[in-house]
């Protein structure tokens, strides 16, 4: 298995596994899940604005995981209007993100918990923290350790871009998630409301 930062040639397959990992997920926030071509073109806003924070578990010629991991400081909104992804998203909203209630923003909220994340736990003040993480692994894979090696690939990545502290909301529900999390040496600090947990980890 190859552990690697993607290229934009991943970002389709990233997408479809992106769509069978968290279909479920999003029907349970509410929410219906975006056509592959949406979910794709969400994930060239995030690549653009932070082409780093994608990473990859690579099997052959197959991608076998994946995780987003992006630095508090990456510049979302700029890229989303020089790279013209704003006017793209608004041309779309209409006939595609309008009946799915997202935004590519709440897209990448929804699939990390069940739900609208609370703003005290989603926004922080420190801008050397990290507040989100999304890991998807193929099905025919998971169980085998892909899923907690990207974890700490992205913890790594983190400490080398200045990154001193992870502060990860999670479902207070999420078990396997939780688990995985202490596994790779996160600790819970407090319940967050509103069935919310914060996972830390000190880089």
């Amino acid at each position: 298995m190859i552990y690697a930062v993607a290229k934009r040639r991943d970002l389709g397959p990233i997408a479809r596994l992106f769509a069978e990992t968290f279909a479920e997920r999003l029907e349970r926030a509410g929410a219906r899940l975006p056509a592959p071509a949406l979910i794709e073109y969400s994930l060239r806003l995030f690549y653009d604005a932070d082409p780093r924070s994608f990473l990859i578990a690579q099997l052959g010629a197959d991608i076998a995981g994946c995780a987003f991991a992006p630095h508090p400081k990456s510049s979302l909104w700029r890229a989303a209007v020089m790279r013209g992804h704003a006017l793209r998203w608004l041309w779309q909203w209409p006939v595609g993100w309008r009946k799915t209630g997202l935004s590519p923003l709440r897209l990448m909220m929804a699939v990390q918990g069940q739900g609208e994340l609370p703003s005290a736990v989603w926004r922080s003040r420190n801008r050397s923290e990290a507040r989100l993480l999304v890991v998807a692994v193929r099905p025919d894979m998971r169980g085998r350790g892909v899923g907690t090696r990207l974890v700490r690939h992205a913890l790594q990545a983190w400490r080398h871009r200045g990154v001193q502290r992870v502060g990860l909301p999670l479902p207070a529900d999420d078990e396997t998630a939780r688990r995985l999390l202490l596994k790779v040496g996160f600790r819970e600090q407090a319940e967050a409301g509103q069935g919310w947990v914060l996972m830390v980890y000190d880089l």
